[in-house]
C-alpha cells in the first residue's frame, strides 16, 4: 500500500497492488504475468517498453521509454532473476541485487513492466 510522504507516494510493501505515476495517479491495478529474460527480449523486439523500478521506501522510478533498451542491456539483464526459480542467491548477481519482472495491464501504448527490487 502506498504511503504519502510530502508530495510523493512511496512503496511500503512488495509486491505492489497498484502502480502509480509521478503525479500519484494510479495507472495499473492488474498484473498479467511474471517475465523471464526471453520474454522481455521479445517485448523489446516488438517496440518500446515502459519499465518501472519498484523498491520499498521509494516512489516508483519510471525509466524514460527512449532509454528502455539501454536500461535493459546495462541494468536489467545482468540483474534479472528467473521467476521460475523458487529462490535465488543475491551473491550470484552483480552488486548483490536483482529484479523480478512483471507485466501489468494499463492504458499506455507500450507494455508496462515493473521490476521488483531485491537486495
Amino acid at each position: 500500500m502506498p504511503k504519502r510522504t510530502g508530495y510523493n507516494l512511496v512503496i511500503t510493501a512488495l509486491p505492489l497492488r497498484e502502480v502509480w505515476n509521478d503525479e500519484n495517479e494510479t495507472v495499473a491495478t492488474e498484473r498479467e504475468a511474471d517475465l523471464n529474460e526471453g520474454e522481455i527480449r521479445d517485448l523489446l523486439r516488438l517496440g518500446p517498453v515502459q519499465f518501472v523500478v519498484a523498491e520499498t521506501a521509494a516512489p516508483p522510478q519510471w525509466v524514460p521509454v527512449a532509454e528502455a533498451f539501454d536500461f535493459w542491456k546495462s541494468e536489467i539483464r545482468p540483474h534479472l532473476a528467473d521467476p521460475a526459480e523458487e529462490s535465488f542467491d543475491l551473491t550470484a548477481f552483480p552488486d548483490e541485487y536483482c529484479y523480478l519482472a512483471t507485466r501489468w495491464q494499463w492504458d499506455g501504448t507500450e507494455p508496462l513492466v515493473v521490476l521488483r527490487t531485491f537486495h
